[in-house]
């Protein structure tokens, strides 16, 4: 009787040991685990605070939040303009303003591409007071001799 069990049991067992190894997944840590979630919420995030896009007078601005944590004390925005026409030669630091809900304006200080030429980028960091404000005004002023406004709520 022992032989055929033990003939029996062992391709059984060889199948399930198989079939494990098939099915388990492969290279998943909980490492893995969490970093994937942590790109999940950043994904979010991205999503959340979408791009603007401002397209006057020959001249394009974007700009998209890369932070704006009710729990930081700065929010940065990258900012990148382009065109053929007018020289891009403003001070970003004067040329814009945060406006919160409650009206007050908040200057940046700017790190980036130097005034002039056709193609600029960077970074606008505003530092923010307690409360966080429900919503966002950035007001661009003098860039092709338009006013661009780029509004989020939060």
């Amino acid at each position: 009787m022992k032989p055929k069990i033990l003939f029996f049991s062992i391709p059984v067992l060889f199948v399930a040991v198989a079939a494990w190894f098939l099915m388990a997944p492969r290279g998943v840590l909980p490492t893995d685990t969490l970093s994937s979630k942590a790109v999940s919420a950043d994904e979010a995030r991205a999503e959340k605070w979408e791009a603007k896009v401002d397209e006057q007078e020959n001249v394009t601005v974007r700009v998209t939040p890369s932070n704006l944590s009710p729990r930081s004390a700065e929010w940065k925005f990258d900012v990148s303009m382009s065109t053929h026409t007018v020289e891009l030669d403003q001070d970003m630091t004067t040329s814009v303003v945060l406006i919160d809900d409650r009206g007050k304006e908040h200057t940046p200080t700017w790190i980036g591409a130097p005034a002039g030429g056709h193609h600029r980028g960077g970074t606008l960091i505003f530092k923010i007071s307690v409360p966080a404000p429900k919503s966002i005004t950035l007001r661009f002023s003098g860039i092709g001799g338009v006013i661009r406004n780029f509004s989020w709520q939060l």
